[in-house]
């Protein structure tokens, strides 16, 4: 079932690729602001504090990117 569901996801394209770099970079200040890089050392809310780093700066790159028309919609 997981291999059929893996299957079937779609590549991403390069803007959702630009708006995942906004990801990547709130992660990085996130663990630079907590100090810690080790997930293992990580307790419940700081694991959950990192995901939604991740979700809200692909958000706000999307975001910027739809601003600037740098987007095909």
């Amino acid at each position: 079932m997981l291999a059929e569901q893996i299957q079937s996801i779609k590549r991403l394209d390069p803007y959702e690729i630009k708006a995942l770099d906004g990801g990547v970079d709130a992660v990085g200040s996130y663990l630079s602001e907590i100090g810690k890089y080790d997930l293992s050392e990580f307790d419940e809310l700081e694991r959950a504090m990192m995901i939604k780093a991740a979700v809200l700066g692909y958000g706000k790159r999307l975001r910027e990117l739809v601003r600037a028309g740098g987007v095909p919609f």
